[in-house]
């Protein structure tokens, strides 16, 4: 068990490491001190004809999962169970539902949870500077577009006060093509800023594919 938990801290900071272009040569050791303070986002959108579909995966470093870690543990005991974790949950609610802003062309899309948030402490219940993941999906539905192309933007502002490293995919299904215009990795600062956790998709669909004219709710 805690050969596997290893492995996946291993595979996580590896992959964490492909960042380290945004922030400059760094040696191994500073490299794990900054990233330590630091939520990893990566986000994936999929548009298709009737709903997109938006996945998120946020993955919390040492000290920002130890800060989490805490405000888990209710009874303050050090250890954290399934209760508190769903007390938790239940308490970040209203900040995870409102934490991911969609627009299309100049119209707020509301977004819907497609399922209950997932935490997953990776084998660690305990208080103590490790880490942790928490998955979040959304969906809004579309019920007619009015052009073949259309501008997608999304808004990340899920713990807008810790720094970030943000990755964003997109992807089309039945004959929805996509394309990402603005820069896929990003690092987002200290200062709570969110224009940086912003990714904007080109939606282009085949006339064949479109629904009768009308617009997006």
């Amino acid at each position: 068990m805690r050969g596997q938990t290893v492995l996946r801290h291993s595979a996580r900071f590896a992959a964490l490491l492909a960042f380290i272009n945004c922030i400059g040569a760094v040696t191994s050791a500073q490299a794990h001190e900054i990233l330590m303070t630091y939520v990893a986002h990566a986000i994936r959108v999929n548009i298709g004809p009737a709903n997109i579909d938006i996945d998120v995966e946020l993955t919390f470093n040492e000290t920002v999962s130890l800060k989490e870690r805490k405000l888990m543990d209710r009874d303050q005991n050090g250890s954290i169970d399934r209760a508190e974790m769903a007390s938790y949950l239940a308490e970040l609610e209203p900040i995870l539902e409102s934490g991911i802003q969609l627009t299309i062309g100049a119209h707020a899309v509301e977004l819907l949870m497609r399922y209950e948030p997932e935490l997953d402490l990776l084998g660690a219940q305990t208080v103590m500077p490790e880490h942790h993941v928490l998955k979040l999906a959304f969906f809004a539905r579309i019920s007619t577009v009015s052009a073949a192309v259309q501008e997608v933007v999304l808004q990340d502002h899920l713990w807008a006060d810790a720094p970030a490293l943000c990755s964003f995919q997109a992807a089309g299904t039945d004959g929805i093509e996509v394309q990402v215009t603005s820069p896929r990795r990003v690092l987002s600062n200290r200062q709570g800023k969110i224009d940086d956790r912003m990714v904007r998709i080109m939606s282009a669909a085949p006339t064949s594919a479109l629904p009768p004219s009308g617009t997006f709710h």
